[in-house]
């Protein structure tokens, strides 16, 4: 019986999986950061990997993972290029850390269907990886480091996770492939630019499918971001004061605190009106001059009417653009498909969406900083 035990044990040591699939690290070159540019006087792409100088030192690792070595071939395709590049090299590459990806806008404008379809069949590639969009060299992006940045792609795409500005939206390589394979939005991707190696994200690249088509600025995305597109962040905004005119110092800076956005769609006569609601409360962080004679409910009141303005401006531009370029980034699609199928069957979104009406009604509460409570009315 002793034996029987003995030799069951056995043979289930021996039937136990493995790892079949392991690799060691120190034999593999890990790629942290990828940029798509165009090839001069060819059509091939010339593609470069951020790929980490590791640290055999463990109390120099925070800093060396700022050094890294930037590879570029070229080639047909992304991974035709990729393909080269680890042939040459002394490792294997692995892109299962890969977190950024920059494109040059002029790529994304003629070859981005490609780049997309690479990505998303590469099993090694997760979808959480983030893309950005570059009118300079997209080299340049993933070589820059400054000397705050322990991990400069690391860095980037902690600051994307955490979304501490609604100067930009943060765009997965997931978040694209849904928008453009549902056919009822399209994408949009952050703009990301490099001066002195000072990375900076403001704006949005605009998408006809997998076409790049136009951009909106920083203020146009702001607006954007107040729609349900995202989790609220906390935000600021200068508005004029009441003697702006004679003095160019007189401004508000508003903190929004907090808000709650609506967009509903309304089939009449065959023709689609969107309306766009947004109500945001907030209280004034700075105001260096307060006019004689005034209360402070005209002052709150004066402040919130000076923020509507802005948003309604920023928001009727944002329209003006999208219509421009043909792009459903507001997902009005969405909201059509799902309240008028029948409607939507029988219709080409593309031609509708440029007929759309919209009706924009904002509404600023605003309020001291010293309120201790903000409570949605």
């Amino acid at each position: 019986m002793r034996k029987l035990v003995i030799l069951l044990i056995i043979l289930s040591i021996i039937a136990l999986p493995g790892c079949w699939d392991f690799r060691e690290i120190q034999n593999h070159f890990l790629i942290v950061g990828i940029a798509i540019d165009p090839h001069s006087g060819s059509e091939d792409l010339m593609v470069s990997a951020r790929i980490p100088v590791p640290s055999s030192n463990l109390q120099e690792a925070s800093t060396l993972m700022q050094e890294a070595k930037i590879v570029t071939r070229s080639g047909k395709t992304v991974l035709t290029a990729l393909e080269k590049m680890g042939k040459e090299l002394k490792k294997k590459l692995y892109i299962g850390h890969l977190q950024i990806v920059v494109i040059n806008e002029q790529i994304a404008k003629t070859h981005m269907k490609n780049i997309i379809d690479t990505l998303s069949r590469n099993p090694q590639i997760q979808r959480h990886v983030y893309l950005l969009i570059t009118s300079g060299e997209a080299r340049n992006v993933i070589s820059a480091s400054s000397s705050l940045d322990t991990a400069p792609m690391t860095d980037l795409r902690n600051m994307f996770d955490v979304n501490v500005s609604n100067f930009f939206i943060p765009t997965t390589l997931d978040n694209f492939l849904l928008d453009v394979e549902s056919h009822d939005a399209d994408p949009a991707m952050p703009i990301i630019t490099t001066n002195n190696n000072t990375i900076s994200v403001e704006g949005m690249a605009l998408f006809n499918g997998f076409d790049m088509v136009g951009t909106i600025n920083g203020e146009e995305t702001r607006f954007l971001s107040l729609l349900p597109y995202q989790k609220h962040t906390e935000e600021y905004y200068l508005v004029r004061g009441q003697y702006y005119n004679k003095n160019p110092q007189d401004v508000f800076s508003i903190r929004i605190a907090n808000k709650k956005s609506s967009i509903k769609v309304f089939l009449k006569e065959g023709r689609i009106t969107a309306q766009v609601h947004i109500k945001l409360w907030g209280v004034i962080a700075e105001y260096p001059e307060r006019p004689t004679g005034t209360s402070d409910e005209e002052i709150y009141h004066f402040a919130g009417k000076q923020l509507e303005e802005l948003l309604e401006k920023n928001g009727n531009n944002l329209i003006k653009k999208t219509k421009k370029y043909n792009t459903d980034i507001l997902r009005i699609g969405k909201y059509v498909r799902a309240k008028y199928p029948t409607y939507w069957d029988q219709i080409d979104w593309r031609e509708e969406y440029k007929k759309v009406d919209f009706d924009i009604h904002i509404e600023a509460v605003v309020h001291s900083a010293y309120t201790s409570k903000l409570t949605r009315q």
